[in-house]
């Protein structure tokens, strides 16, 4: 039972994360002026950040040492096989 709580927390943990900053960056944003607008940019801008990160493919870690290439003779351009592994 406690694998499956590790899981759950693995996968929840930064969306929600991201998603309490976004709203303390809302309310702030609302109602404070000042260095509390500072901070509600800053709260508002990250989720975006992390965005384009994971859009442009930065995030090279999970990726490392496997390429990804369309497998010889396919007529399917969406077929790929994972060199480091030889599957599809």
């Amino acid at each position: 039972m406690m694998r499956r709580a590790e899981t759950r927390l693995r996968v929840w943990l930064m969306p929600v994360l991201i998603g309490l900053l976004s709203a303390g960056g809302l309310v702030t944003a609302l109602l404070d002026d000042g260095v509390g607008e500072i901070f509600s940019w800053i709260a508002l801008g990250l989720p975006v950040l992390i965005s384009f990160w994971y859009l442009a493919g930065l995030n090279i870690s999970r990726t490392q040492g496997h390429v990804v290439t369309p497998p010889a003779g396919s007529t399917n351009p969406m077929a790929q096989t994972d060199k480091a592994t030889g599957q599809a």
